[in-house]
This record gives structure tokens, sequence and C-alpha cells, in this order.
């Protein structure tokens, strides 16, 4: 499925569908999965991606950063 440039809303928890979706997929906050190939750019406290600017966690920040550098 792709949703570029959109959103997809579910009942199910965020948790359940983390293990579900490909690993070019990372939480960045309680509210929001996104998909890293989207990010257009990455700043401390948030992710830009398709003309949108979303906060980053703190609980997720460091998850966030290691696997960033693990697809470079």
């Amino acid at each position: 499925m792709s949703y570029a440039g959109g959103k997809h809303l579910s009942g199910d928890r965020l948790r359940d569908l983390e293990t579900l979706l490909p690993e070019t997929f990372v939480r960045i906050h309680r509210s929001y999965i996104v998909n890293l190939e989207q990010v257009a750019m990455v700043e401390k406290w948030k992710v830009s991606l398709g003309g949108m600017q979303l906060p980053i966690g703190e609980v997720y920040r460091e998850g966030m950063a290691s696997r960033i550098k693990g697809m470079l």
C-alpha cells in the first residue's frame, strides 16, 4: 500500500501496526509512524515530509536517529 502525501487512519493501535510495516517505517511520536523514504528533513524535534512538519517525541528520538544512520 502507498499513501504518499496522505494520511492513513486505522482503529488499530500504533504499537500493533509497527510490527506489520516494512523497516522503512519508524515511530516518531506516540501518534505518528512515518516512512523514512518520504522524510525530506529531520531536525532535533521535528520531521518534515509531504509539506507537513511532525513532532518527534523525546522517547522516540534516539530510536529514530539510529534507524536513519542504519539506512545511510
